[in-house]
């Protein structure tokens, strides 16, 4: 009974925390953020790599993109309490994108530990959620999924923790 409770009890944290994580991405501060790179995103230049560092956590926006023009785009990093972040990464002001995206890949990664993606969101224009069938969750990471990514793109959002390996040393 403890053990189902315990678990209830994980599982109501992180429905919160996801419903809290949507509601803040898209509204992120990015001067309160613990880490924002500003980059341009050029069209048919090939698969390009944009990246924003803390001292314990690394995300990395691999994408790659044809048709429309330049954009300027932004990638955060937020850190909440107990070893959670958000990596965000988007158009400043939630403008709109006019960018083809042919595939993308947001990866989190520390060399603390390891990461676990928990929540995934992507956005498109005018703020539109889109579906969780168009990206995949894995190893860290989340990335498009081939013929049901749809190749719009305004706003992409991960929620992680953080495992710290344990320092455990023998005398």
């Amino acid at each position: 009974m403890d053990r189902l409770l315990s678990v209830n009890t994980l599982n109501r944290v992180w429905i919160h925390a996801f419903l809290f994580f949507s509601a803040t991405a898209s509204a992120i501060q990015y001067s309160k953020a613990d880490a924002v790179e500003e980059f341009e995103i050029k069209p048919n230049s090939g698969i390009k790599s944009y990246d924003a560092s803390t001292d314990e956590i690394h995300c990395r926006f691999t994408i790659k993109v044809q048709g429309g023009t330049s954009e300027r785009w932004r990638i955060a990093i937020s850190r909440g309490d107990d070893n959670t972040f958000a990596c965000v990464v988007g158009r400043p002001g939630d403008s709109d994108s006019y960018l083809f995206f042919e595939k993308f890949d947001l990866l989190a990664s520390s060399t603390l530990g390891k990461i676990t993606v928990r929540e995934g969101e992507l956005r498109s224009n005018g703020g539109e959620v889109l579906s969780n069938k168009e990206f995949k969750i894995d190893e860290g990471r989340m990335h498009s999924v081939g013929g049901s990514f749809k190749n719009a793109l305004s706003r992409v959002s991960l929620l992680a923790t953080l495992e710290k390996a344990s320092k455990n040393k023998e005398l």
